[in-house]
């Protein structure tokens, strides 16, 4: 009787995982384009109307000056864009477009509300879940949270490791709260004084109240 050898086992191949990657200079573009439409459609608009152009002429032209404010999110976005796949390695995670981000580079991490990488060369890397593919987003989190945590144990004794930090439950976070809660405070108290309220207060002061509450008595996640 013949016995067949057993087939030898491959690795499986590391997962990749669709991702939404930016960075703080996403951010400041994307604050710059913000800033910038607003101050150029503003302006442009006072100032067509001092000069007496004509209303229906004076808005187009307002409003084509704020598209140029629009350029520097476009242009950012356009070239560096945040739609990316990740792998995860045993020594670092691949970022498609970006490159190999090893675990020996990062300071520190964090997964309050998105995933945090910050490195000690290179801007800090901001990572969500993509679009309508948002449920991948926890299987990459815990993934990668699991990768990091076998690579530290495998560093001797005395190496340097990035450690998780937290925003939830930090002295930060609640002192941020406090500051949210006693702006929305001295808002509702000068509020009392005026006999008509805008509408949008009554939405805009719930979702601070909350925020503010959050940031004061929430945890650290697990």
């Amino acid at each position: 009787m013949t016995t067949t050898p057993d087939t030898p086992a491959f690795p499986a191949p590391p997962a990749t995982y669709p991702v939404m990657l930016i960075t703080r200079w996403h951010q400041a573009a994307a604050i710059t384009s913000l800033l910038l439409v607003c101050t150029l459609f503003a302006g442009s608009l006072i100032g067509l109307l001092i000069a007496e152009v004509d209303l229906a002429l004076a808005i187009p032209c307002a409003l084509a000056a704020a598209a140029l404010g629009a350029l520097p999110g476009l242009l950012t976005y356009r070239r560096f864009p945040s739609k990316r796949t990740a792998t995860i390695h045993a020594d670092g995670v691949h970022f498609s477009g970006l490159g190999d981000v090893p675990y020996a580079s990062l300071v520190s991490y964090n997964t309050d509300d998105y995933l945090k990488l910050r490195r000690s060369s290179g801007p800090t890397l901001l990572i969500m879940g993509q679009g309508k593919l948002q449920a991948e987003y926890p299987k990459f989190r815990d993934a990668l949270l699991a990768a990091i945590g076998a690579w530290k144990q495998r560093q001797p004794p005395g190496q340097a490791v990035p450690e998780r930090a937290y925003f939830y439950g930090s002295p930060v976070a609640r002192l941020l709260g406090v500051a949210i809660l006693a702006g929305v405070g001295f808002i509702i108290l000068m509020l009392t004084q005026l006999r008509d309220r805008p509408i949008s207060v009554y939405f805009i002061l719930p979702m601070a109240i909350g925020m503010g509450i959050r940031l004061l008595v929430g945890q650290r996640k697990r």
